[in-house]
């Protein structure tokens, strides 16, 4: 999916943009939803006048209270990532998730990391207990 979009992004210059970042948008969570059913989507952050054509759509993610996680993961480390936002933070927080979809905004190229991570901020949709 992040190959899809960025073949679409590239030729309208999306990608030479400082500001752009790739999110995954998750409207089921990956620790219960069987992989196969499993919902997200891969986005690009553009500017607000882009056009957009075929497969891709635009959309704005809902605004609200966020809970936010910074990380830097192997890829193999995003499962203790969320399990330590969900099962650690949040029952002590004093929040509960809302009904906004969580999301990862990519802060990094894993292959510009000396240690081949990645460098994630996880947004969880929060309200108050």
């Amino acid at each position: 999916m992040f190959n899809k979009i960025s073949a679409w992004a590239g030729p309208r210059g999306l990608l030479a943009s400082p500001e752009a970042r790739f999110l995954a948008i998750y409207h089921d969570s990956p620790g219960l939803t069987d992989p196969n059913k499993l919902r997200m989507d891969v986005c690009i952050t553009i500017p607000p006048d882009t056009k957009v054509d075929g497969e891709i759509g635009k959309a704005t993610i809902p605004a609200g209270n966020n809970a936010i996680a910074h990380f830097e993961l192997k890829s193999d480390q995003y499962t203790d990532a969320w399990n330590a936002i969900y099962g650690g933070w949040l029952p002590e927080s004093g929040y509960q998730p809302d009904d906004r979809p969580c999301f990862k905004l990519y802060l990094n190229d894993p292959q510009d990391h000396p240690e081949g991570k990645q460098r994630v901020d996880i947004y969880v949709p929060v309200k108050p207990l």
